[in-house]
């Protein structure tokens, strides 16, 4: 062990421990560059970079963390002028995500859309957030067509990496605090891909639609089509992929309903064979749905009767699984059974839409709103047509 040597003078002594406590010091002033906000105070660890994501921290491994920037307070240092274009988008981030969280969904849309043009293609923390937050929002209130744009970008966004766990608050019972994406098929439950003809379909198949690739390409073109079908646009399916269950399941639901007499065939058996298995309940309900409105596409009264049976099972028994879905069966059984002359059935049916569902987007659809007790069954859409009746779609105007 060294010793103080007594010829050293003391002054020197004195300048070392200066010089030593300012060293240290210094080191507690870098480590202290990053301000978390409250909830992320655990995080610790010297700033390695930062990006688009968030403030980047070693991780386990070899690998590193990314701390997203709406948990960021400030960042100064060496890293102080890289992060600082990213600071408003850290400010905005933050106040969208505490309004989530706290259940104010209004408030937190526009936050989330003003962030989303530079998010909706990234894949990390942030852009987690973003799209699924903006997602969580649309949904909350009904409108199934502007949520396509978001739920694209969140599935891309978690198809490489960890994935965030997005809450929010308030009434429990509101659909937009069920499970957000379905982790044993990578699907948002509460979004089929089925629609109702009229322009805001018209609109999403005529939209300009991000270039995904991989598996997300494939899921978003499935749904393009089902919307290009209901607007009465040429189709063009992709083959039936494999080894991917959700994938499967949507190339079902969508050919079920557009595909050739043969696809429509076949697509239902492989949809039946799914539901016979016991599925969740969510995926129960895609299923009924998809089988329903195919066997309406035929032509024979057999087959007509067996897709409203079809559809029945969701106002019976799955009624608030997916409150869209089961809007999309009462209308399709309402005007099913005035097409079959039982205008009784048909009244009754549509009632229990208005009453159970009140702003449901099927209550705008323009078979069922133009029809009333009284009226012949002339202005129905045949049942082997897609896209020849525009009807008039409000989703997007509703906002609580």
């Amino acid at each position: 062990m060294s010793t103080l040597h007594p010829s050293t003078p003391a002054n020197f002594w004195l300048r070392w421990l200066a010089m030593f406590a300012a060293t240290v010091n210094g080191a507690c002033v870098l480590a202290q560059d990053l301000v978390l906000r409250k909830g992320y105070e655990g995080e610790s660890g010297p700033v390695n970079g930062v990006s688009a994501e968030g403030v980047d921290i070693p991780g386990t491994g070899k690998g590193h963390k990314t701390i997203p920037w709406d948990a960021v307070a400030g960042l100064g240092g060496p890293w102080q002028e890289q992060a600082a274009p990213y600071l408003a988008v850290a400010e905005t981030a933050w106040r969208a995500r505490i309004r989530l969280e706290r259940g104010d969904l209004a408030g937190a849309e526009p936050l989330f859309e003003q962030l989303f043009p530079d998010h909706c293609k990234g894949q990390g923390p942030l852009s987690q957030l973003v799209s699924g937050g903006l997602l969580i929002c649309r949904l909350g209130r009904g409108a199934q067509m502007n949520s396509v744009a978001p739920c694209m970008a969140y599935l891309h966004a978690i198809e490489q990496g960890s994935v965030r766990t997005i809450t929010r608050g308030g009434d429990v019972a509101d659909p937009s605090d069920r499970i957000l994406v379905d982790s044993a098929t990578n699907l948002v439950p509460l979004l089929p891909p089925v629609w109702l003809s009229g322009p805001g379909v018209a609109a999403l198949a005529h939209g300009n639609w991000a270039p995904y690739e991989g598996r997300t390409g494939l899921i978003s073109n499935l749904y393009q089509q089902s919307a290009r079908a209901e607007a009465g646009l040429a189709v063009a399916l992709p083959t039936r992929p494999r080894s991917d269950d959700g994938a499967e399941l949507v190339w079902d639901v969508v050919v079920s309903r557009v595909g050739d007499a043969a696809q429509r065939a076949a697509a239902r058996e492989s949809l039946r064979s799914r539901s016979d298995k016991g599925q969740a309940p969510w995926m129960e309900s895609w299923c009924r749905v998809a089988i329903g409105r195919s066997l309406l596409r035929e032509s024979d009264t057999e087959s007509q009767n067996q897709g409203i049976a079809e559809l029945a099972v969701l106002p019976a028994a799955l009624e608030r699984v997916c409150p869209y879905l089961t809007g999309i069966a009462l209308a399709e059984m309402a005007m099913a059974s005035l097409r079959l002359s039982d205008a009784k059935t048909a009244i009754t049916l549509r009632s229990r839409l208005a009453e159970k569902f009140p702003g449901h987007p099927a209550l705008d659809w323009e078979p069922l709103r133009q029809w009333s007790a009284a009226a012949a069954p002339d202005p129905i859409v045949p049942s082997d047509s897609l896209g020849s009746s525009p009807a008039a779609d409000s989703e997007g105007t509703r906002r609580k």
